[in-house]
């Protein structure tokens, strides 16, 4: 099939973006090991994220969806499992990777599991790390590949993450880290990929009141008795999906209006207005509206 595209006028567009996904996840599982009651304002509603809630309530996590919001009720830390209880992930690794540390703190075996194409995912970084720091995972499949057993207790101590497949075998454990019973230091092995994620992670965990000492991307640690206390959070506009809508004005011409973006945000993905600010485009930003 050709396609030809031609190049319009001048264009006007004012759109909201949508709410970031990454941050939908994080958000649930904070909310979900807090003490209290969350609310999560404009959450992402997707296979993904709904995978994620739906594994958080089989482990005791009450939520609600009320319009445009989430109440979530947290376990305190201790989520409640039946024993040797099946978490299926489906398609999203997002779900297994951050829920597998989780699932180490219901104190029982648990299995995770996802679909076949889920199957063939690598999951040795993340594992590997945790078995040195209590856990006792069990491959019952393929080595090195879900599903698994998770048994166990989440120690703590100095635990290098291999994390160049997914950084997301890191963000698994600071989640889950302020739960462990002493300090975790979380030592970055070199070669990690897509690091801004760990900064969305730490945004968090921060928001959710654990502070988060770190060096760089090469250390993190997070001391015990601190905890994810209930919040209002409202999850912000996600880049990525802004991106478009700005790519157009600068290829068009004109103007794009984005709202629902936090001009501060640590998401990786806000880098590309300056890119397009550096090929001459003129950026503004009104409250929560990035103009390009």
């Amino acid at each position: 099939m050709n396609i030809t595209l031609e190049k319009a006028g001048n264009i006007d567009i004012r759109v909201s973006a949508p709410p970031s996904k990454s941050y939908t996840h994080r958000a649930l599982i904070a909310a979900g090991l807090a003490e209290g009651k969350s609310i999560i304002g404009r959450p992402l509603r997707s296979d993904d994220t709904l995978i994620t809630a739906f594994a958080l309530q089989r482990m005791g996590v009450s939520m609600a969806w009320d319009g445009e919001q989430i109440v979530v009720s947290g376990t305190a830390g201790k989520p409640v499992c039946d024993a040797y209880s099946i978490l299926d992930m489906g398609d999203s690794g997002t779900s297994l990777r951050l829920l597998t540390t989780v699932a180490l703190l219901c104190r029982v075996p648990v299995i995770i599991t996802g679909s076949p194409r889920m199957k063939e995912r690598p999951v040795e970084g993340l594992v590997s790390a945790l078995n040195t720091i209590g856990g006792g995972i069990q491959y019952l499949e393929a080595i090195g590949f879900p599903p698994f057993l998770v048994g166990g207790n989440l120690l703590g101590g100095r635990v290098k993450v291999d994390s160049t497949i997914s950084s997301q075998f890191a963000s698994s454990l600071l989640l889950s880290a302020p739960y462990a019973e002493s300090v975790l230091e979380l030592i970055l092995l070199p070669g990690a990929v897509s690091r801004s994620y760990l900064d969305v992670t730490v945004d968090v965990m921060q928001k959710f009141g654990v502070v988060v000492q770190r060096e760089g991307y090469d250390r993190f640690l997070v001391e015990p008795g601190q905890f994810y206390q209930g919040s209002k959070y409202d999850v912000e506009g996600d880049y990525s999906s802004a991106s478009y809508f700005f790519a157009m004005a600068a290829v068009c011409g004109g103007r794009a209006r984005v709202s629902s973006l936090a001009p501060d945000s640590v998401q990786g993905d806000r880098q590309f207005l300056r890119a397009l600010e550096s090929m001459g485009c003129r950026i503004s930003c009104s409250g929560d509206c990035i103009t390009l």
